[in-house]
């Protein structure tokens, strides 16, 4: 215990060589030092894939489709090209930061502006099309589509969410 109150001041700093710092895990202290002294007798020299990248997996990210979006953003990189997926993905998000700004600029008294539905009828067409797209890069790069998708635009529950009355029906 006292080697492991040295290592704790010497990790954390404190003057004090015998004391250990309460924010220090005890627990860590152990596992640094086993992995140290394993380093030191060789254990790791010859693993496979050693002074290689980890290969992504769901286990790496927590689900799939964060691993899907690592690797399409890593082959992207690499190809130095930047797939129809995430061109309209960011055109889409363009689009629905436009259209909010528009409504919280609309006079509630004119919430029903077909202009404001037409508007919102043209965002969804275009996140159809990026979900499309997504499918494609995801096969084309064989990664899952689902961390490529936008959200869906909902007009009415964007008005109810800045607190305005859902369109009537007319």
């Amino acid at each position: 215990l006292a080697r492991l109150a040295e290592d704790a001041a010497l990790i954390t700093g404190s003057s004090q060589a015998g004391a250990a710092d309460a924010s220090v895990d005890p627990t860590l202290l152990v596992a640094e030092r086993k992995i140290a002294d394993a380093m030191r007798r060789g254990v790791f020299e010859d693993l496979e894939g050693a002074g290689q990248p980890l290969k992504p997996n769901e286990h790496v990210f927590g689900t799939k489709a964060d691993a899907a979006s690592f690797l399409l953003a890593k082959q992207v990189a690499a190809a130095k090209v930047k797939p129809l997926s995430l061109e309209l993905r960011e055109r889409v998000e363009a689009a629905r930061s436009e259209l909010v700004a528009e409504i919280k600029r609309t006079d509630p008294t004119r919430r029903s502006d077909p202009r404001l539905r037409r508007r919102a009828e043209d965002l969804h067409a275009l996140v159809k099309q990026q979900h499309l797209a997504a499918v494609a890069d995801a096969h084309a790069y064989g990664v899952s589509a689902d961390g490529l998708q936008v959200r869906p635009f909902n007009l009415e529950l964007e008005l109810e969410r800045l607190e305005y009355t859902p369109f009537a029906d007319t």
